[in-house]
């Protein structure tokens, strides 16, 4: 953490060798990339931190960084025009990674991020830099995405553009074996795609 908050290029060989193990074991993201990427992607980014809840971008906002969550949380809140402090969608937790559909539409972004109470710590991502090692694999993984909803019975016949913008807020979840994807009675908040 303290070579992730030096500034870049006072960054040495040797310690981002040391970060790129320290975050392999920390963030899933990482083992998407090769360990040249990996490099390159550490000696990008920039450590920001948070002390107590504080906004990092709102709702409609233009994209202008990536992010991946080191330590903390995040809130996910999405207003809505019926109700006036927006609602708690998801919360993020270490090793989760956001902000890319923002820098890939000009859409804006889709939802409002706030930290946590207790110390968060950010890796950002310029944009220039998010579309040079990390645009590609969302491309993919989209593309996987689009073909799963392609397959099924009731999605399959939407045109690519309608599909394309469901892949976009798709996110994978792993359930443990045995454990209830639904309990029976209480409000539906996800369509699952096994």
């Amino acid at each position: 953490l303290r070579t992730l908050g030096k500034k870049r290029e006072d960054r040495e060989p040797h310690e981002l060798v040391h970060c790129v193990a320290y975050l392999e074991k920390r963030v899933a993201f990482f083992k998407k990339f090769n360990q040249a990427n990996r490099l390159e992607l550490v000696r990008a980014c920039e450590l920001v931190s948070f002390f107590g809840k504080t906004t990092v971008f709102k709702q409609g906002a233009a994209g202008a960084a990536f992010y991946i969550l080191l330590n903390g949380t995040c809130q996910v809140i999405v207003q809505s025009p019926n109700i006036d402090e927006g609602i708690i969608v998801n919360t993020l937790h270490g090793g989760a990674a956001f902000g890319e559909r923002a820098l890939e539409s000009s859409e804006g972004r889709t939802a409002t991020i706030v930290t946590g109470v207790d110390v968060t710590e950010l890796l950002v991502l310029a944009t220039n830099d998010y579309k040079r090692f990390i645009a590609d694999i969302y491309q993919k993984e989209r593309r996987l995405k689009v073909a799963l909803l392609r397959s099924t019975h009731y999605l399959g016949t939407l045109s690519d553009d309608k599909l394309e913008a469901l892949a976009k807020y798709m996110e994978p979840k792993q359930f443990l074996l045995d454990s209830a994807i639904f309990e029976e009675g209480k409000k539906a908040k996800d369509i699952v795609f096994i």
